[in-house]
């Protein structure tokens, strides 16, 4: 079984947890980022995939004004991993059960309008 969607949301990486006053918590941009994120899996009525399950991810960004168009790649921050860990933890419980799950994932940055996030699960 496999589920594709394209999520028209602003990529965002998951932050670094935040410590204050004797509690770590998660920056406000990342739980919605999360949050927005689950909203559009379950309004495209992701399925549940069992076992093992490989993912791709294509993240689209706004091109600065700045960036020569002889660039294709946006190479700057946030990292890949850090886009990749919050749509694994944005699917848990929707996509899968636990993001142990997924045991291959092919991510990549590319500039392009409208920014989003193309997104292939299929089970192994």
């Amino acid at each position: 079984m496999s589920f594709k969607t394209v999520l028209l949301v602003k990529p965002v990486g998951k932050g670094r947890p935040r410590f204050g006053k004797g509690r770590t918590y998660t920056d406000e941009k990342t739980v919605s980022a999360e949050a927005e994120i689950r909203f559009l899996l379950r309004a495209d009525k992701a399925p549940k995939l069992d076992g093992p399950v490989y993912m791709s991810v294509a993240i689209y960004l706004k091109r600065p004004k700045s960036i020569p168009k002889s660039r294709v790649f946006p190479c700057v921050r946030p990292d890949l991993d850090n886009y990749l860990k919050l749509i694994l933890d944005a699917g848990n419980g929707l996509l899968f059960d636990d993001d142990a799950q997924v045991v291959s994932a092919t991510v990549s940055k590319f500039y392009g309008a409208p920014e989003r996030i193309e997104l292939i699960v299929e089970s192994a």
